[in-house]
């Protein structure tokens, strides 16, 4: 919802000050971006809360939410509250704002329609989210390739600056009818409702799949530790890149149809 939104206000010739006496609250992500901050500041002066919505990793290395100067007085913008995915976000934000944070799920059905039940299907979907200027380990390339029982979507990231037609993981991998390559301005939220696995180098959607109660893997030993919440819940495994393929055969073999074929 929030992703179609931006985009709707972003096209838009209205002020900020229209869409603030329209709507009774805003939740926007990013909000110390230059188009969110001007809606910002018109729901705070009508008087109307300001929800930022956790997007990726947030801790001390993050000039926007560890700024003592900009949080350490009142400011129209400002955000009045944090919608984040687990407790440590959730604890880093209350001390470093001083704003309240809330700790939510996608098993809410305000936020996302429920899963599709995967006994209900035959073939199942995994999600790879894709790191800028990193390309997938060619064991991994060669594992998807040769699995076509499952249906891969290949994720970009938004900050990536090489096109997905210059990404070599990319182009090995557009041409295989069972691969789709999804551009990142497609809402997440509709990948991970579907998905039933979650693969990446070190991407913070390791949170955002938590959320939703999807399993991660990810073969970057040194971010283990942005994941801890992930990984004490068990929705969240770090392995080594040569291990990988057994562990999805692991954890995909005992839920579908057809599986002793695999």
């Amino acid at each position: 919802w929030c992703a179609y939104s931006f985009t709707v206000i972003k096209i838009s010739a209205k002020p900020a000050e229209e869409f603030a006496n329209h709507f009774d609250s805003l939740y926007v992500v990013c909000f110390y971006t230059t188009r969110s901050l001007a809606l910002v500041r018109a729901f705070r002066t009508a008087g109307k809360p300001v929800c930022d919505v956790q997007h990726g990793l947030v801790g001390p290395s993050h000039p926007a939410y560890f700024n003592k100067r900009f949080w350490g007085r009142q400011s129209r913008f400002q955000p009045t509250e944090f919608l984040v995915w687990n407790t440590t976000s959730q604890l880093f934000l209350t001390n470093s704002t001083g704003c309240p944070a809330f700790v939510r799920d996608f098993d809410d059905s305000r936020y996302v329609s429920p899963v599709v039940s995967r006994t209900k299907r035959i073939r199942p979907h995994i999600l790879v989210t894709l790191q800028w200027s990193s390309e997938l380990p060619v064991e991994l390339i060669t594992f998807v390739l040769s699995a076509t029982w499952v249906n891969w979507v290949l994720r970009l990231h938004p900050r990536d600056p090489v096109p997905p037609s210059r990404r070599l993981d990319c182009i090995a991998l557009s041409r295989a009818e069972h691969v789709q390559i999804e551009l990142p301005s497609a809402p997440l939220i509709l990948s991970l409702r579907t998905c039933d696995l979650h693969i990446t180098e070190s991407s913070s959607v390791v949170i955002e799949a938590s959320a939703a109660k999807i399993r991660s893997l990810f073969w970057d030993t040194s971010t283990t530790g942005l994941f801890l919440d992930e990984i004490g819940t068990g929705l969240a495994e770090c392995i080594p890149i040569e291990k990988l393929s057994k562990r999805i055969l692991e954890l995909l073999r005992d839920d579908y149809d057809g599986s002793d074929s695999w």
